[in-house]
C-alpha cells in the first residue's frame, strides 16, 4: 500500500511540474482546411487573397483530386500558442507532388514564399533532409497567420496529406523514415549478395537476372517514396519522375527474364510467347520514359504495375498445377508485389484512405516478394539436394574412387566463397573510383587509430579538403573529366602522405586525411604542401586549367576529444577556407598551432 502511495505521489508531483499544468501552451493550433481549384493554373497569391471567400470546405480526410490538370490552393489558419518564437513544419506526406508553392499571410501581409515539390532537386528544397516535402516556417509568440499552399501535378495523382509538426516531431519522423529505408536498403543489399553467392555456387542463370532486377526495382520504389531524391540523387529530378517509368520498365524486363528461366517457359510455346510479349511491352515502357509525355507514361506504368504480376501469377499457378511444386513460392512472391501495387493504386484512386502504410505498399510488397523469392530459391535447392542424395545412393559403389574428386570440389567451392567474402569486404570499404578508403572504411580505420592515440596519449590531426568549383568541372567538361581529376588527386595525395596515415574519400569531391602521431603544425604543413602540389600537378579541361583545393585542419585537444568532434572541427575550418576565398588552409582552433 505504501509503495502505491509513493507512486501516486510521484505522478502528482510530475503532473504539477508539467508545462500544461503551469499554463504554458505549446505547439500550433490549426483551423479548418479549405480548398480552391484553379483550372488554368494562372492565379497568383494576390488573386487568391481577393477570392478567399470562394474557398470551400474539405469534406474528406485527405484531399484527393486524382490525375487533375488543375492547380489547387489550400488555406489553413495556424496559431502559435507558445509564449516564444517557434519554428514549425508543414510536412506534406506525399513526396511525388510535382509543384508546391507555400505562402504565409500575416498581419503584415504576404511573407515567407517557399517552393518545393518533386520537380525541385532535393538539395534545393526548403528542408532537403526530409524524404517528404517538408517546409519550415517561423511564427512569433502568440502569432496567428494564414498558410496558403498551391499544389499541381504534371503526372502523379494530386493528393495533399499533411501534418503541422514541431521541430522535435519532425526530427523524430525523419529518424523513423531513415531507419525504415535503411532497413529496406540493407535488405536489398543482402538479397543481392545472397543471389551472388547462389550464382557462384549453382551457376544458375536465373540468379543473374534476379540480381539485375533488384537494383532497378529498388530505384523505382525509392523514386516513389522520396528516399531516392533525398539520399541517392538529391541534385536531379529526372530520376524521380521520368526515371520512375524507366526503372520500372527495366525491372520488369529482368523479372520476366528471371521468370522465363525459373519457370522454364521455353518448354511451352504459349507461355513463352506470353512472356516475350510482356517483355516487349516492358521495353516500350523503357522507351516511353524518353519519348512519351510524362502523364501518359505514368498511366502506362500504372497499368503495367498491375498487369505484369497478375499475368505472372497465372503462369506460376499453371506451372504449379503441372507438378512444379517449387513455384508455389514464386506465386506467393508475385502475389505480394501485386497486392502492394493494388493497395497503392486504390489509395491513389481514393478508394482507400491515405496512410503512410499504403504509401509504402509498393515497397513493402516488393520487399516481401523478394524475400519470398529467396524461399523459392531455398526450396529449389532442397529439391536439388534430394536429387543429389538419390544420385549419391546410386553411386555409392564408386564413392571411394570419387572421394578425392569430391574433396577437391568442396575445397574449390570454399575458396570461391572465401574469395567472394573477401572481395565483398574490400568493396564495402573501398571507393571504386579512386581505389582509396570510402567513408565507411575510413571511419572504421580512424576509430581504431583514435583508440590507440587516446590509449598512449599521442597527438593526432585531421585534414579535410575538397576540390574548389568541382561542379563546374563536371558541368563544363563532363563527368569523365571530373572522375579523372578525382583519381589523380587521390593518387597524388596517396604518394605524399605517410604509410601510417589514413586517407579516404568521404563525399563527392571531399577527402579526409587522418594523421596519427602528428601535431597540428606538421599537419598544417602537409596540408599546405598538398595544396601547392595539387595546383602544380592537377589540371582539368581543354585547354587545361589548374585545379585547386581548400583544406581544414583540426587536432586532438580538450575541445575536440572525439573523432566526431575532430571531423566537425575540420569541416568548420574547411568551410572558413571556402569563405575566405578557397585554395587555402585553415586551422580549426588557433590553440592547435601551439600543440
Amino acid at each position: 500500500m505504501a509503495k502505491k502511495l509513493l507512486i501516486l505521489l510521484f505522478l502528482l508531483l510530475a503532473a504539477s511540474c508539467s508545462p500544461g499544468e503551469n499554463g504554458l501552451p505549446s505547439g500550433p493550433a490549426t483551423g479548418e482546411l479549405r480548398a480552391f481549384e484553379d483550372p488554368d493554373g494562372n492565379l497568383l497569391i494576390s488573386d487568391i487573397l481577393d477570392r478567399k471567400s470562394e474557398f470551400s470546405e474539405i469534406s474528406k480526410g485527405t484531399p484527393n483530386y486524382l490525375f487533375t490538370r488543375s492547380a489547387w490552393w489550400f488555406h489553413l489558419p495556424v496559431d502559435n500558442r507558445a509564449f516564444e518564437n517557434k519554428t514549425f513544419y508543414l510536412d506534406i506526406l506525399y513526396p511525388t507532388l510535382d509543384s508546391v508553392q507555400f505562402y504565409i499571410v500575416g498581419a503584415d501581409g504576404v511573407r515567407g514564399f517557399q517552393r518545393s515539390g518533386d520537380r525541385v532537386p532535393a538539395d534545393l528544397r526548403p528542408f532537403p533532409d526530409a524524404m517528404t516535402l517538408a517546409i519550415p516556417f517561423a511564427l512569433r509568440a502568440g502569432e496567428s497567420v494564414d498558410l496558403y499552399v498551391r499544389v499541381r501535378g504534371d503526372a502523379q495523382a494530386l493528393l495533399f496529406p499533411f501534418k503541422i509538426r514541431t521541430e522535435g516531431q519532425m526530427r523524430k519522423a525523419m529518424a523513423t523514415e531513415r531507419l525504415a529505408h535503411g532497413i529496406m536498403a540493407g535488405l536489398f543489399v543482402s538479397l543481392l549478395a545472397f543471389n551472388l553467392f547462389l550464382y557462384i555456387l549453382l551457376r544458375e542463370p536465373s540468379r543473374l537476372y534476379f540480381m539485375a532486377y533488384l537494383p532497378f526495382v529498388f530505384l523505382a520504389i525509392t523514386a516513389l517514396d522520396g528516399f531516392g531524391p533525398t539520399v541517392i540523387y538529391p541534385d536531379n529530378t529526372w530520376f524521380s519522375n521520368e526515371g520512375l517509368v524507366f526503372f520500372h520498365g527495366l525491372s520488369s524486363i529482368f523479372i520476366l527474364l528471371f521468370t522465363r528461366v525459373f519457370l522454364q517457359t521455353e518448354k511451352g510455346v504459349i507461355f513463352d510467347r506470353g512472356v516475350r510479349t510482356i517483355a516487349l511491352f516492358s521495353i516500350l515502357l523503357v522507351v516511353a520514359a524518353f519519348v512519351m509525355p510524362v502523364r501518359q507514361a505514368y498511366m502506362f506504368s500504372a497499368v503495367m504495375l498491375l498487369v505484369i504480376p497478375l499475368i505472372l501469377i497465372f503462369f506460376g499457378f499453371t506451372a504449379w498445377r503441372r507438378g512444379k511444386t517449387e513455384v508455389r513460392f514464386y506465386v506467393l512472391a508475385q502475389s505480394a508485389s501485386f497486392s502492394g501495387g493494388l493497395l497503392f493504386c486504390l489509395m491513389v484512386a481514393g478508394v482507400l484512405p491515405f496512410s503512410k502504410w499504403l504509401l509504402e505498399a509498393i515497397p513493402i510488397g516488393v520487399c516481401a516478394g523478394a524475400l519470398v523469392h529467396s524461399l523459392a530459391i531455398a526450396d529449389r535447392i532442397r529439391i536439388l539436394q534430394h536429387k543429389t542424395e538419390v544420385a549419391e545412393e546410386t553411386a555409392r559403389r564408386n564413392l571411394e574412387v570419387r572421394q578425392e574428386e569430391l574433396e577437391q570440389l568442396v575445397a574449390q567451392r570454399t575458396r570461391e566463397l572465401e574469395n567472394a567474402r573477401v572481395e565483398a569486404e574490400r568493396q564495402a570499404t573501398t571507393d571504386m573510383l579512386t581505389g582509396i578508403f570510402n567513408r565507411r572504411g575510413l571511419l572504421a580505420a580512424a576509430d581504431r587509430a583514435m583508440k590507440l592515440t587516446l590509449r598512449y596519449g599521442r597527438p593526432l590531426a585531421l585534414a579535410m579538403f575538397d576540390i574548389d568549383h568541382f561542379k563546374a568541372v563536371n558541368d563544363q567538361f563532363g563527368h569523365l573529366e571530373g572522375d579523372r581529376v578525382l583519381r589523380e588527386i587521390a593518387l597524388l595525395v596517396g604518394n605524399e602522405i605517410r604509410t601510417t596515415d589514413l586517407f579516404g574519400r568521404v563525399g563527392g569531391e571531399e577527402f579526409l586525411i587522418i594523421m596519427p602521431d602528428t601535431p597540428a603544425p606538421a599537419a598544417s604543413e602537409l596540408a599546405e604542401r598538398l595544396r601547392l602540389r595539387i595546383v602544380e600537378s592537377i589540371h582539368a579541361g581543354h585547354p587545361a586549367g589548374p585545379v585547386t583545393a581548400s583544406f581544414g585542419v583540426s587536432c586532438l585537444s580538450g575541445k575536440t576529444a572525439t573523432l566526431r568532434q575532430l571531423i566537425e572541427a575540420s569541416d568548420a575550418a574547411l568551410y572558413r577556407a571556402k569563405q575566405n576565398g578557397r585554395n587555402r588552409v585553415e586551422i580549426s582552433d588557433p590553440q592547435c598551432a601551439l600543440l
